[in-house]
């Protein structure tokens, strides 16, 4: 079966620092647990510039389902 797949879901925010902040936490988290805690926006972070984000774009939870299906 695998294992498990974690996300930490905000609403989402066209902030960087929102996106910033749940990846710290998700990091925290995965750090905690052992396990990859993968930091997915419902909307709106998409449009953030990734050069806000340190180069990585943000991860809307559409986005990260469809790329997990095709695995």
């Amino acid at each position: 079966m695998g294992e498990p797949v974690i996300l930490l879901v905000d609403n989402g925010s066209t902030r960087a620092e929102a996106t910033l902040s749940l990846r710290r936490i998700a990091a925290d988290l995965a750090e905690a647990c052992g396990l990859p805690v993968h930091p997915v926006s419902l909307q709106h972070a998409d449009k953030i510039p990734a050069e806000d984000l340190g180069g990585a774009p943000a991860e809307g939870f559409p986005s990260f389902l469809r790329a997990r299906l095709e695995r």
